[in-house]
């Protein structure tokens, strides 16, 4: 496969969607804990304390380490008075409640890591290249592991819902099952199956809408709806229920995250 992150073999696992970036149960057995996940995506955080320290480098995390761990006041001051710059986390999806903090040499590294921590959650770890990105343009999925189900349903301009293919699919399930799931349920044909090369990905992409499998190292895959942009160069929209969020890509995120798909 060229520059995708996986192989057909990898990609096509059993239970290789888990989806979105909660925890099912799928991920649960990849990432168990939160922190973890982060630590995934390239993060480092670390519970210390009580409070969960996200921090611009392993060096600072280390002295964060050391200053919450010996603190008897507020963990704020504690850190502030190490000479690193800290602030409370605001990034949604799971981090950024109260006790949440990242550390960094200065106020603008601080500026950096939040929007970065914040897209990671948001997104997932394809979030480099993406722009735009809007919340609640396209609805929430229902469960964790329901991506692929809930994608089905974007695909069918809600004719097929998010619930009737969860009955019949389960969580984490792959694009060879929805395909088999809207073809039975639609009467129109669906193929669905994984790409030999990431041009191919492309080309599915070009065609038009389709449910697009996006796949990163160390991470565990999640569907989303790609089409793209009429009158651009290059350019797509995604719908992405993990997220409840839109955001647009280029031709080469298609190129280096799409790994399999459903299209009519």
């Amino acid at each position: 496969m060229e520059n995708n992150s996986v192989s057909n073999g990898e990609a096509g696992m059993v239970d290789m969607l888990s989806c979105s970036l909660g925890m099912s149960s799928a991920c649960e057995r990849a990432y168990p804990t939160p922190e973890q996940h982060l630590t995934a995506l390239g993060i480092n955080i670390a519970v210390i304390g009580g409070y969960q320290i996200i921090a611009a480098t392993p060096e600072i995390l280390a002295i964060a380490r050391a200053a919450v761990e010996g603190c008897k006041v507020n963990p704020v001051y504690c850190l502030n008075q190490t000479g690193i710059f800290t602030a409370e986390a605001v990034a949604p999806g799971g981090v950024g409640a109260a006790g949440t903090f990242v550390v960094g040499n200065s106020a603008s590294e601080l500026s950096a890591l939040k929007n970065a921590v914040g897209s990671k959650v948001i997104i997932g770890p394809w979030s480099n290249g993406v722009s735009n990105v809007v919340k609640g343009e396209v609805f929430t999925q229902c469960a964790n592991g329901s991506c692929v189900s809930a994608t089905g349903q974007v695909l069918t301009n809600g004719s097929v819902s998010e619930a009737q293919l969860l009955k019949m699919l389960g969580e984490c399930s792959n694009p060879e099952a929805l395909a088999k799931a809207l073809t039975k349920t639609t009467n129109v044909k669906w193929v669905g199956g994984y790409f030999e090369t990431s041009e191919q990905a492309l080309q599915v992409a070009q065609r038009g809408r389709f449910g697009a499998v996006l796949q990163a190292p160390r991470s565990p895959a999640h569907m989303v709806t790609i089409e793209p942009i009429p009158n651009s160069t290059g350019t797509f929209k995604v719908y992405d229920t993990g997220a409840g969020a839109t955001y647009e890509v280029s031709s080469d995120w298609i190129k280096k995250y799409v790994s399999g798909g459903v299209w009519e």
